[in-house]
């Protein structure tokens, strides 16, 4: 197996597409330290499947891409294409040359190649198995593997030379046998597991199917009955719908005989209508003027509360303003008495002081001791004139006070004069459409009278409609719970019926006895041998009274169950 060409691109430090090419005998690549040699075997072992980065002395899948220079930018993908001579056919495919390409990129998504098609990574690994070249079979010696394999240990150093020995594939083949084999294994444990949970209901599946079976027996026995029944009511129902139909007929013929009085009958009933919707609008028409009577009289009514309202209060004011006028004058005739009395006093003072001026000249020596009483009378005439002008002052205030009051009380007068007046047309005004209203009244409930007998006469015969509707109801509801109470009770003798049929509640032998017994009546036997003279069970054929049924079943117990022949022969058989 010789490897032909190696093409790499992205892969490390090869920016650019690089291909070596190796021709037959020993190929060598020189260089420096650092130059990149290591690259070529690691990009080879990459390409042949290596899954481990760290014998690709990398971290990650980015890491193995080219990752840019000073001349050149990074690159998105990494690929490298090996070319093997297959010509002496140890590869298991039918090609000379066998071309591998795997492509990487940044993302860490992996492709195989093979021959131009994508494959996966296991069909890779088998191709290359038989030949030595796949994973870890150690025909890529690396830096310091060497010393590796000096200081490994015996079972390292067995599991190494099985490897560069090529049994890998074997043994990648035995795992993948052992794996589908412990998944066969799992699969016929669930199968088993199956199997013992569906096989105990076997039985039931077949005893549901049997009676799957009697049932379409039935069923196509009762299609027939049904069709002979179906046939029968649908004769029956011709003959009826026959039948209905003359009277059909001759009930038109009555109806067409009726139906002028029915016109008459309806044509009174719309004229009874339009005089009942006339009066409806005259009620109305009379409603709406008596509504706005009624606010009317309530309008005026308002308005003479109002002027009584104002006609009490100038009352109340004219008697206060009297009661305040009675001390008014009080005061006033008081302080005219106070001034007659400083007027005299005033007099009085005049005279006293001519006759002491008169004396003055006489009595100049005793001018300096009447100085102070001077003053004094000085004194008083000035308090006194001060008086005089004080009740003078009042006097002009009252009098101003009460030529107010008799001017507010001339008001007051004409004001209640004004309302007296106003109140006696109100009252008039309120009289006639007191007496309107109480025509109005007297017309409104005389139409409300007839109003109310034609809806007497209305609701009568509605509450005549509903009784009978009622009764309908009640007849169509006491028929249908009639019929659902019959469906019931057919369904329960139905479900009784088959139960009986099958002897459900027996044991299985007097089961398979009675149904033996029962085929002689044209139903299919479950055995070869007939039974004859089989009466039935002692519980079919004993009739207890009700309030002993439990006692006798007590007594009897299984006994209930007991066969009952004609004969002892019929017994032994």
């Amino acid at each position: 197996m010789l490897i032909k060409r190696v093409v790499i691109q992205g892969f490390k430090t090869f920016a650019k597409k690089t291909e070596f090419v190796f021709d037959p005998g020993v190929t060598a690549i020189v260089g420096p330290n650092g130059s990149g040699k290591s690259n070529v075997s690691d990009a080879i072992r990459w390409c042949l499947g290596e899954q481990s980065f760290s014998l690709l002395r990398s971290k990650k899948t980015s890491d193995i891409i080219f990752s840019g220079s000073d001349q050149k930018s990074r690159l998105g993908m990494a690929q490298v294409t090996v070319t093997l001579d297959n010509s002496s056919g140890e590869l298991p495919v039918d090609f000379t040359e066998v071309e591998i390409t795997r492509r990487a990129y940044r993302d860490g998504d992996n492709e195989y190649i093979l021959n131009g098609r994508r494959v996966r990574l296991q069909d890779v690994t088998e191709v290359l198995a038989p030949t030595g070249l796949g994973k870890r079979t150690y025909a890529l010696i690396g830096q310091g593997l060497i010393d590796r394999m000096l200081s490994m240990a015996p079972e390292e150093l067995r599991s190494l030379f099985e490897e560069a020995a090529g049994i890998t594939a074997y043994q990648m083949k035995r795992a993948t046998t052992l794996r589908r084999l412990d998944a066969s294994q799992q699969n016929l444990t669930r199968v088993q597991d199956i199997t013992a949970e569906i096989s105990p209901r076997l039985g039931y599946l077949r005893r549901q199917a049997e009676r799957a079976r009697e049932r379409e027996q039935i069923a196509g026995a009762l299609r027939n009955v049904l069709h002979e029944w179906y046939g029968y009511h649908w004769h029956a129902t011709v003959r009826q719908h026959a039948a209905h139909s003359a009277q059909a007929a001759a009930l038109n013929g009555r109806l067409e005989q009726h139906r002028p009085q029915l016109s008459a009958v309806a044509a009174a009933i719309e004229a009874g209508r339009a005089r009942q919707a006339r009066l409806r609008a005259e009620l109305g028409e009379l409603h709406r003027l008596s509504s706005g009577l009624h606010s009317r009289a309530e309008e005026l009514g308002r308005e003479l509360a109002v002027a009584q309202e104002r006609l009490r209060q100038i009352t109340a004011r004219t008697e206060d303003a009297r009661q305040e006028l009675a001390p008014l004058r009080l005061q006033r005739d008081t302080l005219d008495a106070r001034i007659a009395d400083s007027q005299m006093q005033i007099a009085a003072q005049r005279v006293i002081a001519q006759e002491r001026h008169a004396e003055v000249e006489s009595v100049q020596l005793t001018l300096a001791e009447r100085q102070h009483v001077r003053q004094q009378l000085h004194d008083a005439v000035a308090d006194a004139r001060r008086g005089v002008n004080d009740a003078r002052s009042r006097r002009e205030q009252l009098h101003s006070r009460q030529r107010q009051l008799a001017e507010r009380a001339g008001q007051l007068a004409q004001e209640h004069a004004s309302q007296q007046s106003d109140r006696q047309t109100a009252a008039q005004q309120a009289t006639g459409l007191t007496s309107e209203l109480d025509s109005l009244e007297t017309r409104i409930r005389v139409l409300e009278g007839e109003v109310a007998q034609a809806a007497d006469s209305q609701h009568a015969a509605e509450a005549a409609i509903g009784e009978h509707r009622r009764m309908l109801e009640a007849a169509q509801g006491r028929r249908q719970q009639a019929e659902r109470e019959a469906d019931r009770l057919q369904t329960r003798h139905d479900v009784l019926s088959r139960l009986h049929d099958e002897g459900a509640g027996y044991a299985s032998g007097v089961r398979e006895v009675l149904q033996v017994a029962q085929s002689r009546d044209g139903r299919p036997a479950r055995t070869e041998p007939k039974l004859s003279g089989i009466l039935g069970t002692l519980a079919s054929l004993l009739h207890v009274p009700a309030h002993l049924d439990k006692a006798i079943e007590t007594a009897l117990g299984g006994a209930f169950q007991n066969i009952v022949t004609r004969s002892w022969d019929d017994a032994q058989q």
